[in-house]
């Protein structure tokens, strides 16, 4: 069976103001009007016919008609839970990747400047093209962090890249 809108449609409800989406039927041990997705890898996803599918891109396609398999549907607030029309927006790849939440393991309390011991300075850099462009080295955090931001104007980054949850 071809997924299509209408079938999307037929199966599902979808909130907009929540983001939620629900199974209109009962199947299984499934109730009606229950949540569809289970938590993986961050995401929310779901079976349909025995396949696999994310439950943001469910959403696009139920609402839209259509789904790109080429391009992301990036949440636009960093959140992976958070499939409010309003949060998403289908993307080319290098668009998704201007609009990141700070990782981790991130000691400098912003994206693309980090301390270089060796050299006793802060180093900042931004991906461009897939890869990576150096901006300079500055004695200063402050300044470090001035180039970065600059260069994400600079660059049509989201406003959003680097902010955490």
């Amino acid at each position: 069976m071809e997924l299509t809108q209408e079938l999307l449609q037929s199966l599902f409800t979808y909130d907009k103001d929540t983001g939620e989406l629900r199974f209109k039927y009962a199947r299984g041990c499934r109730k009606a009007n229950s949540l569809a997705g289970t938590f993986h890898d961050g995401y929310l996803r779901t079976k349909i016919n025995k396949n696999n599918y994310m439950v943001h891109r469910l959403i696009w396609f139920m609402n839209y008609g259509f789904i790109d398999a080429k391009k992301h549907i990036d949440h636009i607030n960093h959140n992976k839970l958070d499939n409010r029309l309003i949060n998403l927006r289908l993307v080319e790849e290098n668009i998704n990747h201007k609009n990141k939440p700070m990782q981790k393991n991130n000691t400098s309390g912003y994206c693309g400047v980090y301390f270089n011991k060796k050299s006793n300075a802060w180093f900042t850099s931004i991906p461009l093209n897939g890869k990576n462009k150096y901006l300079g080295a500055f004695k200063d955090k402050e300044d470090a962090i001035k180039c970065r931001k600059e260069a994400e104007i600079k660059y049509n980054y989201h406003p959003n890249h680097g902010k955490t949850l």
